[in-house]
């Protein structure tokens, strides 16, 4: 289908635009695929081609337009890009554009999105009651560009300064290690700004679950209270398959006191997508909700007695909140950072 399209022997009929633009770029087909197709890259370079030719989806090309436009995915002033703090203004008001080692790149869904400001707030405090040292680009932080990318935008100018920009706010405030909850971001920024930027990255990126995992490795990262809740995981597929780190999560999940954790049948290579990715829920909610429903199905088999879900990716978990809403009102949603946060606090 893709080929017939790039080579003009098959029309953009509508059916087509709607198949390309149903997909979760979640990377099962690809884990699965037995000729070893990227399949990722031919749904993006399909998408591409239909904004090319001017027949995406008029929502999804006016998601590139805002993001080019206000430098966010919710077209919100940047100055609104600390509104999440509001608990820990105190913490971080000697942070704010100062040099540091350490970078905090928070990401639009978490800065933006009021539900999920716990996460944000919790990896603050840690990084305070660790006494490590950070600093936060805030309205200075712009998208990192991953749903642009998902979008099928193309690679212009206007786009290259977004994240020109990024990095050198990074390299201004002297970061050589950047930080961010987001697999969407961390996987951007790691494979893909080295391309544009057409040179090596003058820091490195880290994801917080390979953070954390390396603070506990170092014997920073120690913890002490119980979580006392029955818990299973949910693999985001931007840092799994997208990125093949299954295990830094893990690592930090099966060291939490008191957490019985149960995983997911299947799960890693083969774990279901939650279908919050690919940027369907803007043009298909009724498809990410049957998604939802096989998910939470999942779960279900997996343990009735299951609490809730832990996620380490912002989307995940904004997408898992709305299914417990409707499949499961008894379920918890639980960033990592969240749970780390309760094992250490005073």
């Amino acid at each position: 289908m893709a080929y017939g399209l790039l080579t003009g022997a098959i029309p953009p009929t509508q059916i087509l635009i709607d198949k390309i633009y149903s997909c979760f770029y979640c990377g099962i087909c690809q884990a699965n695929c037995p000729s070893g197709v990227i399949t990722s890259d031919l749904v993006l370079r399909t998408r591409r081609e239909l904004m090319r030719l001017g027949v995406a989806p008029e929502n999804i090309r006016n998601l590139c337009e805002l993001i080019i436009e206000s430098k966010n995915i919710y077209g919100l002033d940047q100055e609104d890009r600390l509104e999440w703090a509001f608990e820990v203004d105190e913490l971080i008001k000697d942070k704010i554009s100062k040099k540091s080692d350490i970078g905090y790149f928070v990401g639009c869904t978490a800065a933006y999105k009021g539900s999920l400001a716990i996460q944000p707030e919790s990896i603050v405090k840690i990084l305070d009651t660790l006494d490590i040292d950070f600093t936060l680009i805030a309205e200075n932080e712009m998208c990192c560009g991953n749903p642009y990318f998902l979008a099928g935008g193309d690679i212009n100018e206007e786009f290259k300064e977004i994240i020109f920009n990024n990095i050198e706010q990074f390299a201004d405030l002297k970061i050589k290690k950047l930080i961010t909850a987001c697999p969407g971001c961390y996987r951007v920024i790691n494979t893909i700004y080295p391309i544009i930027y057409g040179k090596e990255l003058p820091f490195k990126i880290f994801h917080i679950s390979q953070f954390f995992s390396d603070l506990m490795n170092k014997g920073i990262l120690n913890f002490r209270n119980p979580i006392n809740m029955n818990l299973t995981f949910q693999d985001p597929c931007e840092l799994s398959r997208h990125c093949e780190d299954y295990e830094s999560p893990r690592k930090v999940i099966e060291k939490l006191p008191k957490l019985g954790f149960n995983e997911l049948i299947p799960n890693r290579e083969e774990a279901l997508c939650c279908g919050g990715g690919g940027l369907v829920k803007a043009l298909f909610p009724e498809l990410v909700d049957k998604h939802l429903e096989r998910k939470f199905n999942q779960i279900q088999e997996c343990d009735n007695n299951i609490d809730g879900i832990i996620t380490t990716c912002p989307s995940c978990q904004d997408n898992l909140e709305h299914g417990c809403s409707v499949y499961n009102k008894d379920l918890k949603v639980f960033s990592l950072s969240e749970l780390v946060w309760e094992a250490i606090k005073d």
